[in-house]
């Protein structure tokens, strides 16, 4: 299965979800955040970031800049993240702005150039 593919699915399985609650999903793909919700009335009450992934466990998942900088300003964000991508155990995992932000650890990314004798000849 392609990214492409895993995304469709749990996008499909997040509004799927959110209709449960009686919650309506429009995609927004941009300002950090895929989906937003809206409660029966029109009200907005939650900014989605959707990630998805065929394992059953996922021990890390990335957020990109803009996604990082949403979740540190937007009490609406919610990170869904959409386990069993593909399988009948597929399952929705919701995370508060603020759950999400207590699991969240930086690392930062080092490079190293590796240069031999001769470039310096």
């Amino acid at each position: 299965m392609t990214n492409e593919e895993i995304q469709q699915k749990a996008f499909a399985k997040v509004r799927r979800h959110e209709k449960n609650f009686h919650r309506t999903c429009q995609i927004h793909q941009s300002d950090g955040f895929d989906l937003i919700s809206r409660n029966e009335s029109g009200k907005v009450v939650r900014h989605i970031e959707v990630k998805g992934s065929t394992k059953q466990i996922v021990h890390f998942r990335w957020l990109e800049k803009e996604e990082f900088s949403t979740l540190k300003q937007d009490r609406r964000f919610y990170l869904y993240i959409v386990t069993g991508v593909g399988t009948r155990r597929m399952s929705v995992h919701e995370f508060t702005q603020k759950k999400t932000l207590k699991h969240f650890k930086r690392k930062e990314t080092k490079y190293y150039f590796t240069f031999a004798k001769v470039d310096f000849s």
